[in-house]
C-alpha cells in the first residue's frame, strides 16, 4: 500500500503503534449475503416449543440479538397468535418451529399456516434433535419449510446465522422500517399533546422510552419506582395514562397498580404495562392486577405507540400537519452548527451531555408546584435546544487561560468569568444579525449570562441569589457542575459518579436551589446513564 509502519516506546509509560496507509474505496457495494445483528432490530419473532426450559433459553437469546421475540407451548396457539397479529396488522417475520411437540407437530402447524391465506407469512425455520438436521427430517416435513433447519442443543452463532440467512432471503421487506409508518403515523396523530407518567427504575431504559415519547409530541413525567408513582399521582391527577414497569424495587408494578385501583379518582386512568417477559400468561397477569394491555421490552416504537394509542385520548389534544422532518421550513430559525469554535469542546459531548441532563431535570421538576408555571412542554424543548450555548462565550478566553493546567489566579480567574457576558453578546449581536427576536435564542442569553450565578448570591457576573436567578441558569448550574466533575480537565482527573452527586449534594442551598438538587438527587442514575452514553 506505500504506507509506513513505526513504534515509540518509553519506558515506564509504554509504546505506541503507529500506521500510515492509503485504501482504495470501491465503486460499487458489495452484495450483502446476509443482514446483520444489528438489522435484526426490531423484527417479530415467535417461538414455538413446548419445553419451557428450550423456550426460555431461546427467547433470552433472541433479545440479545435485538429480536422482539413472544414465545407459545403448541401449534394450536402459534396458528392463533400468527393469525391474530396477522389481521392487526403487526405480522410475525420469523417462527421458530419446534418439529416435536404433543397435539400438533411442527410441519402440521406449518401445512396449516400456509392455508390461512396470511397477508404477510412469516419465514419459518424447523427446530429438531434428531442427528443429521435437515437430512433427519421426512420428505413431507422438507416440502414445508421454506427456510432451515436448526439441530438442538442450538448455540448463538448457529441461531444468529440461521435466523439472519432466513430473514435476509425472505424476498419481502422488513415489518419495521426506520421511517414511521401509517400506523405508528395514526397513532402519533392520535397522543399528539398527551401526557403519560412512566413508572420505570432503569435510567437507561426512562431515556429511550421518554426520548421516543417526546417525539411523538408526548410529554413525560419519571418516577422511578412504583411508590414514587403513586406519590406523584397523589399530588398530581393531570395525567392522560401511566406506562408501568412491572420489575422495579421499594414497589413493583402489580403493586403500584393495585393501589391505584383502589382510588375511584383514577377509575378511567389507563395503566400499560412495560415488561421483558413475553411468556404465554404474562397478559392475563397485568390484567389480572388492573393494567389494560401491556408493551414488550426491547420497545418497538410502532407497537408501543399503537398500543398507547389504543387507550389513551389526550386531555389537551394537539393538531399536527405533518410528522415527517423536512428540515427548515420558511420563517423557522435553522439550527446552530458549532462544530470547530475554540473552546467549545461539541466533539468531546459535554455540549451533548449537559443539554440531556437539563432536559432530564426540567421533566423531573415540571410537576413541582414551583417550576410547572415556567417548565411546560414547550419550554423543555426551548431549554434543550438553547443549552448547546451556555458556554459560547468561552470563544473569548484566551487559550493561555482556558488550557491552564492548573489553578487560575485572581487575574485569571477575572477574566474566565466574562466568559458570562461575552457569550450574553455574541448571542445578543446573532439576533440582531438575523433582525428579529428568537425564542431559543433569547432563552440561551439567558442561561450564558446566569448558569455561573449561585443560590447564596456568591457567583458571577451579578451576584444573583435565590429565586432572582432564572430557572434556566438553576438547571445547568446543576448540569454543568455534574459535568464538570465527571470529565477529565487539564485541571483535574474525571471523578466518579457517587463522589460527583456527593458534591452537588452538598452544594444544596449554597450553590444550587435546594429543589433542583432534590430533582437531581432522585434521577441521578439517569444522569450517570446520560455521561456513559455520550463518551468524550
Amino acid at each position: 500500500m506505500g504506507g509506513t509502519i513505526w513504534i515509540e516506546s518509553e519506558f515506564g509509560n509504554g509504546s505506541t503503534l503507529h500506521f500510515r496507509a492509503r485504501f482504495g474505496v470501491r465503486a460499487e457495494a458489495l452484495p450483502r449475503r446476509m443482514i446483520s445483528a444489528g438489522h435484526l432490530a426490531s423484527k417479530r419473532l415467535l417461538v414455538v416449543d413446548d419445553n419451557a426450559s428450550a423456550r426460555e433459553i431461546l427467547l433470552a437469546m433472541a433479545r440479545t440479538f435485538g429480536l422482539r421475540a413472544d414465545c407459545v407451548p403448541d401449534g394450536r396457539q402459534a396458528l392463533a397468535d400468527i393469525e391474530t397479529n396477522d389481521r392487526l396488522g403487526r405480522p410475525f417475520d420469523l417462527v421458530l418451529m419446534d418439529r416435536r411437540m404433543p397435539n400438533m407437530d411442527g410441519a402440521e402447524c406449518i401445512r396449516l399456516m400456509r392455508l390461512a391465506k396470511l397477508s404477510s407469512p412469516p419465514a419459518v425455520i424447523m427446530m429438531t434433535a434428531e442427528y443429521g438436521g435437515a437430512e433427519a427430517l421426512t420428505a413431507d416435513e422438507n416440502s414445508t419449510l421454506s427456510r432451515s433447519v436448526l439441530t438442538k442443543p442450538i448455540s448463538s452463532s448457529t441461531f444468529l446465522e440461521a435466523v439472519t440467512e432466513a430473514l435476509g432471503s425472505q424476498g419481502r421487506p422488513p415489518s419495521r422500517s426506520l421511517e414511521p409508518d401509517a400506523r405508528q403515523i395514526e397513532a402519533t396523530r392520535k397522543l399528539r399533546g398527551a401526557r403519560l407518567l412512566l413508572a420505570e427504575d432503569n435510567a437507561l431504559n426512562q431515556e429511550v422510552a421518554t426520548e421516543l415519547l417526546h417525539k411523538a409530541g408526548i410529554a413525560v413525567v419519571i418516577a422511578n419506582d412504583g411508590q414514587e408513582a403513586l406519590d406523584i399521582l397523589s399530588r398530581d391527577g393531570r395525567f392522560d395514562g401511566v406506562l408501568m414497569d412491572c420489575q422495579m424495587p421499594v414497589m413493583d408494578g402489580f403493586s403500584a397498580t393495585r393501589e391505584i385501583r383502589r382510588n375511584a379518582a383514577f377509575d378511567g386512568l389507563p395503566i400499560i404495562a412495560m415488561t421483558a417477559n413475553a411468556m404465554a400468561g404474562d397478559r392475563e397477569k397485568v390484567i389480572a392486577a388492573g393494567m389494560v394491555d401491556h408493551i414488550a421490552k426491547p420497545i418497538d416504537v410502532g407497537d408501543m405507540l399503537e398500543t398507547i394509542a389504543r387507550w389513551v385520548r389526550p386531555a389537551d389534544p394537539v393538531a399536527v400537519a405533518d410528522l415527517v422532518d423536512t428540515g427548515p421550513t420558511a420563517g423557522e430559525t435553522p439550527k446552530f452548527d458549532m462544530s470547530g469554535l475554540r473552546g467549545i469542546d461539541t466533539a468531546a459531548g459535554h455540549i451533548r451531555r449537559t443539554q440531556y441532563y437539563v432536559r432530564a431535570l426540567a421533566r423531573q421538576l415540571q410537576p413541582h408546584p414551583r417550576f410547572s408555571d415556567y417548565l411546560s412542554d414547550h419550554q423543555i424543548d426551548v431549554l434543550f435546544k438553547s443549552a448547546p450555548l451556555h458556554d459560547i462565550g468561552k470563544i473569548g478566553i484566551p487559550d493561555s487561560i482556558l488550557l491552564k493546567p492548573g489553578r487560575l489566579d485572581p487575574a485569571e480567574l477575572e477574566i474566565m468569568k466574562t466568559h458570562t457576558t461575552l457569550g450574553f453578546k455574541a448571542i445578543q449581536d446573532a439576533e440582531t444579525a438575523l433582525g428579529m427576536s428568537v425564542e431559543f435564542l433569547a432563552c440561551a442569553k439567558e442561561i450564558a449570562l446566569t448558569h455561573q450565578e449561585k443560590w447564596n448570591g456568591d457567583g458571577y457576573p451579578r451576584n444573583l441569589a435565590g429565586n432572582a436567578i432564572p430557572i434556566s441558569g438553576r438547571l445547568m448550574a446543576v448540569a454543568d457542575v455534574y459535568d464538570a466533575l465527571r470529565s477529565v480537565r487539564v485541571y483535574k482527573p474525571a471523578f466518579p459518579h457517587d463522589r460527583a452527586v456527593a458534591i452537588i449534594l452538598e452544594g444544596s442551598g449554597n450553590h444550587f436551589d435546594p429543589d433542583v438538587v432534590d430533582a437531581f438527587a432522585a434521577i441521578s442514575d439517569h444522569f450517570s446513564a446520560i455521561a456513559d452514553r455520550y463518551l468524550d
